[in-house]
């Protein structure tokens, strides 16, 4: 099985790159003694291994809840925690696709298992290579556009109120549906470009290398999106321009409470997408860093730079399990929803203090 594996680029000791041989013996590896590079590897290894598993299922819980208990109390909701809702549903898949079929069998198993044990699922055939890097795609790309609805849905309530404040609640399901639609179109180049191509000498699963303008455009708009990530700062500093001139409007009298839900509403968005962008946008530097490394053909520079980027995947996807705070601390509505469902746990134990008293 070790010398099958030897045949493509992707291996089970990815994750001791640059690592000398008291580390792992393998004649697989290529060993190169560079700390840095051995350092990043092994980071990457430990963090798929041993900590994105429980972060994956406590992400996959919440973000089930998030959806379920939006979904269930829709008529509760405001229109905005239901672009939240299908934003969880997203990130429940692109945990599933990429987190769990990539990350975690592909760089953490092997790394705890010192390569004994790992399913590298691009290396099955050059048709599952395709699917996998065209469902990825679509949907973490699907991911960060309905992020971007979602916050310009916001821009446009705030400096265009009469207009769209009053939008019904069905809105959403046709911007939403017609975000999934186009990203998946997006992406589409993806499906007819990925397969197996030799690399080195070796198999890699990955888009046509001489496709150079198809491979900028997927490090621009796919994985955490770049193009998406600067569009949300923009939108953010839409955001801070709006509540400061809030903030002076109002010093003079006392916020009205529309006001204050308006300024709410506002204040989340900034910082849900705030907190997206500090991961986001490093991740989609180094993804492409490496991807111009791979035009450049300087394939150990492009290595070291996705595994940069794979380790902003993990801190993405640590970052998710944040969501569900923000959500219950500025949508009163989901927070009332989420208390009464965590009601009957609490009141027995109230019960039994005052039977003790």
């Amino acid at each position: 099985m070790e010398n099958l594996t030897g045949q493509f680029r992707n291996t089970p000791w990815d994750t001791y790159e640059g690592c000398d041989s008291s580390l792992i013996n393998t004649s697989n590896l290529i060993i190169q003694n560079d700390r840095i590079s051995c350092g990043v590897s092994m980071l990457l290894g430990a963090w798929s291994g041993y900590i994105l598993p429980v972060i994956s299922i406590l992400g996959l819980i919440s973000n089930t809840f998030i959806s379920a208990v939006t979904f269930v109390q829709i008529k509760l909701m405001p229109r905005h925690m239901i672009y939240m809702a299908f934003i969880a549903i997203m990130n429940s898949i692109t945990n599933i696709i990429y987190g769990w079929l990539w990350l975690f069998s592909a760089k953490g198993l092997p790394f705890i298992t010192k390569g004994e044990m790992y399913f590298i699922i691009n290396n099955v055939s050059p048709m599952v290579c395709r699917i996998h890097r065209f469902i990825y795609s679509s949907v973490s790309t699907c991911m960060c556009n309905l992020l971007v609805c979602a916050a310009l849905d916001r821009f446009f309530c705030i400096y265009f109120p009469i207009l769209f404040n009053k939008l019904p609640k069905y809105y959403v399901w046709f911007a939403c549906g017609a975000v999934y639609l186009l990203s998946f179109l997006m992406m589409l180049p993806v499906l007819f470009i990925s397969g197996w191509y030799i690399v080195e000498s070796k198999i890699q699963c990955s888009l046509e290398p001489n496709q150079y303008a198809i491979r900028l455009y997927h490090a621009l708009f796919s994985n955490l999106g770049c193009v998406q990530s600067l569009i949300l700062v923009s939108i953010n500093v839409a955001f801070l321009l709006r509540i400061r001139k809030h903030v002076k409007d109002t010093a003079t009298r006392k916020m009205s409470v529309t006001d204050r839900r308006q300024l709410h509403t506002t204040v989340f968005f900034l910082v849900y997408s705030a907190s997206y962008t500090l991961t986001s946008i490093p991740q989609a530097i180094a993804y492409i860093i490496g991807r111009y490394s791979d035009i450049r053909n300087a394939l150990n520079q492009s290595k070291f730079a996705i595994q940069i980027a794979n380790i902003f995947w993990n801190l993405h996807f640590t970052r998710e399990l944040f969501d569900f705070f923000i959500y219950f601390k500025y949508f009163k509505p989901f927070r009332l929803v989420v208390l009464d469902i965590c009601r009957p746990c609490y009141k027995p134990k109230m019960n039994d203090t005052k039977q003790k008293v």
